[in-house]
């Protein structure tokens, strides 16, 4: 469904300000695994406290909605389930792992549809079974957001379903659409009914967020059905409710606008669609260029890309219509209003809703046709019909394009940006139209970009019709064109063939491949003959005595002796390293023990050799025959490495032969590891990562346990040294979140030792020495966390709100309040459901509690007053606003260390 905004702000509201927060990059900010450091405890034989067990349910949802690390998100529920909670904590435990089960469909897309409907039946058993728990309400929510995103993925599918299979899949997004919406409506009424004066701001956004999940719910049914006129005219309606409860110039209400655009498009109602659409970019950003000079004065270039935001929302929408409503020209020109936008003013493009923009774009460019003229990088491009028009107000060449071509440049800028996923084949979908043009000559690559889209849309009679036309361009090409593809297309070619179960044709494009003409990419060569051999192979199998299928096998295996002089010997390394992956997937002994003798089998001209010698030591390891293991790796290490005899001449074997020596020493280490030879550890470990830089998988996991054996022979340093690193190296490494918990849980072990020997000492001057290292160690937490939140790319609440507790704790007064006023403020913080009742249960509180100790009594009183008129502050926070009110009188010491009696005045009043 449509990704959702935060409210404006009230400087923002009264400029019409739409409000957007930047789209998460791909990957984590180093603030995530330290969340949870803070949080997470060591399982213990006795139940958790409540304080404990929540924080652990936090880790659990953060590992797999910050991290993405769902086994261990689960692992963590596993846990504290088997240790036990309190029944007040039961409802929250049983929740979160409903919510685990989406979060991981949306991780997985191979997986998402049975994930996300095994996600919707957890919801609904918990509600079913806790009718009156706390909980319902999040349960309720997250279940339409589910049912939302699962109805979503099947309205998908059924674009693309083959005329059998589209029945079932309409009726099952139909009956999931149908109960979400009910329940949707049932909410909704529920926060309606609250009178408005009365609605937190909670309630607000809750109210905002179903009526657009209603609207959206609603259009996927309408879609769908045979007739869906009545449930268009209610995704209208709950629209329509956003916009009027919202607000039109808020950013859900513009969002409720795109809401209603959409419901015109799929009506075919295009000009009412188009007013829509324009309604939304226009108010975002106004097209009287002085209008906007004069507002984006007043802005930081953050407000400024938020209202970019709803811009690149509206304009995919808005080209479209006005192109299907007959005007292709206004379609072109509002596509270039965006485009000019970006180039000139030099915003943020965010993934996926900035690239779908640069596609429609170029698509209505495709329709539209016609000239481009102007300086295209500046942003000062128009659109002309004809390319006398535009010679009459552009002279200069350079600034003169065919809009085909200017299609053809930002569909391939959306295709090098998206490699792998849907957007790369929406862009070669675009490509492959520019191309199939009448009179457009273009460069072989492009063809082939659009024959892969082709290819990855699994098309393979049309990806073979494509690449062949590849074949005919770089006929005329030069000869590192033809180096450079020939023989990849080929291989694509073998490979659809394959798909498309004729292995003989596949075998004769991989024999072409090989052939003189084609060759020349080394590595693509060795693909090609390999996949030659590997298809003639199968050939062989199923006919038996054939001559010719016989000849065909001899000419491949030629050819992969041809192209890698080890290439029988790779063949067994290769079938050795299937038998191993195989045994790691199912950790079976005897898999592990086929494998090793596989990999004794690689004869010693193999490329692989010194490879196969180690992951024999590795098949020892994995069989936990330690000993052995690491008598091979010794072997290897400290006397095949250093005998002159064998070192490598070529690049091949030097590469493997790196590869070799990283796993030797890896495996050496996990070795000594498991032993609880720390020493070994750190030795093997230590230097992992500079040693071998290219070992991204290998390197966080030598440093995560090497870090562990620091711990355990109680160097604390070195332990920061490596935490450090795999925030630095590796901040997306499950070994850096795993590490996060040690580490701090070792930081806090020693604060806790340290309390207890306190409590335990019988001299005073003893127990105050404790306490002061105890205090030590809690301002190494707080040190720890602050570095991590100062340097993070994207905000976190819990990481921040961890942080100030501790300087709380140690009475850092100015640092907490510098810390908690950036917590409170934060409007990203305030538009979470969550973290916005969090501001006002503990922050607001600790907050008061602050200035109160910085004697900044007035900012204390307003700050409290609403909690404690409310009836929601607890004892301390009540005395904390008493004495804001009264004042009172404190000791002071000067900084000779004289004490003196301070009165602190009260601001009065009742």
């Amino acid at each position: 469904m449509n990704s959702r905004e935060p409210t404006l702000n009230s400087r923002e509201a009264t400029m019409n300000r739409p409000a957007r927060r930047a789209l998460r990059p791909p990957f984590l900010s180093l603030l995530v695994p330290l969340l949870w450091i803070g949080l997470a405890t060591q399982p213990a034989a006795a139940q958790k406290s409540d304080t404990e067990a929540r924080a652990e349910i936090e880790l659990a949802r953060g590992l797999a909605a910050d991290w993405g690390f769902v086994d261990l998100s689960q692992e963590v529920i596993s846990q504290l389930r088997t240790q036990g909670v309190s029944r007040k904590l039961a409802d929250e435990l049983a929740l979160i792992e409903c919510e685990i089960y989406s979060i991981a469909g949306l991780a997985n897309p191979a997986r998402r549809d049975e994930l996300l409907k095994q996600s919707i039946t957890c919801y609904e058993d918990f509600l079913a079974r806790n009718a009156y728990s706390d909980q319902k309400g999040p349960a309720e929510a997250r279940l339409v957001s589910a049912s939302g995103k699962y109805a979503r993925s099947l309205a998908l599918k059924l674009e693309d379903a083959a005329p059998d299979q589209a029945d079932a899949l309409r009726t099952e997004m139909q009956a999931v659409l149908q109960k979400a919406i009910l329940k949707t409506g049932e909410l909704v009424d529920a926060l309606r009914s609250i009178p408005e004066d009365d609605r937190t701001e909670s309630d607000k956004r809750r109210l905002f967020e179903l009526l657009l999940d209603k609207g959206d719910m609603l259009l996927e049914l309408a879609k769908s059905q045979e007739d869906g006129t009545y449930s268009f005219e209610q995704s209208y309606k709950a629209y329509e409710s956003l916009i009027d409860v919202a607000g039109e110039a808020t950013p859900y209400g513009l969002l409720g606008a795109i809401g209603i655009g959409d419901n015109y498009s799929a009506r075919e109602r295009w000009s009412d669609a188009a007013d829509f659409y324009e309604f939304v970019v226009e108010l975002a950003i106004p097209s009287d260029s002085e209008q906007w000079r004069q507002a984006k004065s007043e802005m930081t270039l953050e407000e400024q890309e938020r209202r970019f935001y709803f811009v690149q929302r509206g304009t995919p929408g808005l080209v479209r219509a006005l192109a299907s409503g007959g005007k292709p020209g206004k379609a072109a020109e509002a596509g270039l209003r965006f485009y000019n936008l970006w180039r000139r003013e030099g915003y943020n493009l965010p993934p996926v809703h900035g690239d779908l923009a640069l596609l429609a774009v170029a698509r209505t460019l495709v329709d539209a046709g016609g000239w481009i003229g102007g300086n295209w990088t500046a942003g000062e491009a128009r659109w002309f019909p004809t390319q006398e028009a535009m010679v009459q107000v552009e002279t200069n060449r350079r600034n003169q394009r065919r809009s085909l071509d200017v299609a053809l440049e930002l569909a391939q800028t959306v295709y090098r940006a998206n490699q792998g996923n849907t957007l790369q084949i929406r862009a070669q979908r675009v490509i492959s139209e520019v191309i199939s043009r009448p009179g457009i000559s273009v460069d072989p690559e492009v063809l082939f970009q659009a024959a892969q889209g082709e290819f990855y849309e699994r098309n393979y009679p049309e990806a073979i019709s494509a690449m062949k036309r590849v074949l005919a361009s770089l006929e005329s090409a030069d000869e590192a064109k033809r180096t450079e593809l020939g023989s990849n297309v080929l291989w694509h070619i073998g490979r659809s063939f394959i798909f498309l179960d004729r292995p003989l044709e596949a075998a004769a494009a991989f024999q072409e491949a090989v052939g003189d003409r084609w060759v020349g990419d080394p590595q693509r060569d060795i693909d090609d003959a390999t996949k030659f051999y590997e298809t003639v192979k199968v050939l062989q199998r199923q006919a038996k005595a054939d001559p010719f299928i016989d000849s065909l096998y001899k000419e491949a295996e030629q050819a992969v002796q041809r192209f890698n002089a080890s290439g029988a010997g790779e063949i067994a390394y290769r079938n050795a390293d299937k038998l191993y992956a195989a045994a790691e997937a199912d950790k079976s002994p005897e898999k592990f023990a086929e494998a090793k003798a596989a990999f004794a089998r690689v004869p010693a001209d193999a490329d692989s050799y010194e490879k196969a010698l180690v992951y024999v030591g590795v098949c020892e390891y994995q069989l936990d025959n330690y000993e052995a293991a690491e008598k091979i790796f010794d072997q290897y290490l400290n006397v095949r490495l250093k005998d002159s005899t064998y070192v490598p001449r070529d690049g091949t074997r030097q590469r493997r032969r790196l590869e070799a020596t990283a796993a030797a020493t890896f495996y050496w280490g996990l070795s000594a590891y498991k032993q609880e030879d720390w020493k070994r550890t750190i030795e093997l470990f230590g230097d992992f990562p500079d040693k071998f830089p290219s070992q991204t998988l290998m390197a966080p996991a030598a440093l995560y346990r090497g870090m562990i054996a620091h711990g355990k022979l109680e160097d604390q340093k070195a332990v920061t040294r490596a935490f450090e690193q795999l925030l630095r190296d590796f901040p997306a490494s499950k070994f850096t979140a795993a590490a996060a918990v040690d580490s701090y849980k070792m930081l806090r072990e020693r604060r806790d030792k340290l309390l207890a020997d306190a409590g335990a000492a019988q001299e005073p001057e003893q127990q105050a020495a404790l306490e002061a290292q105890a205090r030590t160690v809690l301002r190494d937490m707080a040190e720890n966390l602050q570095v991590a939140n100062r340097n993070a790319t994207t905000p976190s609440f819990n990481n921040m709100r961890a942080e100030s507790k501790h300087w709380v704790e140690l009475g850092e007064w100015e640092t907490a309040e510098e810390l908690l006023r950036r917590i409170h403020a934060s409007e990203e913080f305030r538009q979470d459901p969550k973290t916005a009742e969090d501001l006002e249960n503990y922050v607001v509180p600790d907050l008061g509690k602050v200035l109160v100790q910085l004697h900044k009594v007035r900012e204390a009183a307003d700050l409290l007053r609403p909690l404690v008129e409310s009836k929601k502050a607890n004892t301390e926070t009540a005395q904390n606003y008493a004495r804001a009110l009264a004042g009172w009188i404190e000791v002071a010491k000067d900084e000779g260390g004289r004490s003196s009696i301070v009165e602190v005045p009260g601001v009065g009043g009742e």
